[in-house]
Parts: C-alpha cells; sequence; structure tokens
C-alpha cells in the first residue's frame, strides 16, 4: 500500500505542476485513502499539505484553511517539526491572501 501512496502523491505533484488541479485533487485523495488504510500518518500530512496547496491556489482559501489544520495537527501529534512549519507558513499565507491580517500573524 505505501507504493501505491507515493506513487499517487507523485503523480499528484506532476499534475500539480501542470495546474492541473482537478486531477492533481483526485491523485491525492486516492492517495490518502491509502495513506489512512495503512495509518501513515506522514504521508497523510503530505498528501494533506498537498491538497491544502491545490485550494490555496484555487483561491479556496476556507477549504485551504481547513485541510492544513488538519495537517498541523497530524504534524503535532507526530512531532514533525519542519513540517509543521512548512504548513504554519501556509496557512499564514491562506489568512493573509483573506485578508485576515490577525489570523495570519497570531494562528491558533
Amino acid at each position: 500500500k505505501r507504493g501505491l501512496v507515493q506513487a499517487y502523491i507523485n503523480m499528484g505533484e506532476l499534475y500539480f505542476e501542470m495546474k492541473d488541479f482537478k486531477n492533481a485533487l483526485e491523485c491525492y485523495n486516492n492517495s490518502l485513502k491509502f495513506a489512512e488504510k495503512s495509518d501513515d500518518k506522514g504521508r497523510q500530512s503530505a498528501v494533506l499539505f498537498g491538497i491544502g496547496q491545490i485550494y490555496f491556489y484555487q483561491d479556496k482559501f476556507n477549504d485551504a484553511i481547513a485541510t492544513l489544520k488538519k495537517c498541523m495537527s497530524i504534524d503535532e501529534n507526530t512531532g514533525d517539526k519542519h513540517h509543521l512549519a512548512t504548513t504554519c507558513f501556509a496557512l499564514g499565507d491562506c489568512y493573509r491572501s483573506k485578508f485576515d491580517i490577525k489570523n495570519a500573524i497570531f494562528m491558533p
């Protein structure tokens, strides 16, 4: 299952780079299903981050924030401080793009 998770992540990243967000989202969602079945928290976080980025680039900031908060929760629980920092930065960008400067600076 881990091979399938990574394969879908890789395809999602390729579609994302080509700005084909529909197919990228489909690949990421498939990857997330397999990551959840195998309880692979690291890959769940990576996939949720990718999904959050897609929503951000589509100007779906509320969806991006909700998804990145799930990612942040996983990062906090696993102790992945590097990915947590990256996620917090992306979350701040979402709030800034919504002109919600208070939350962009002081995230919960």
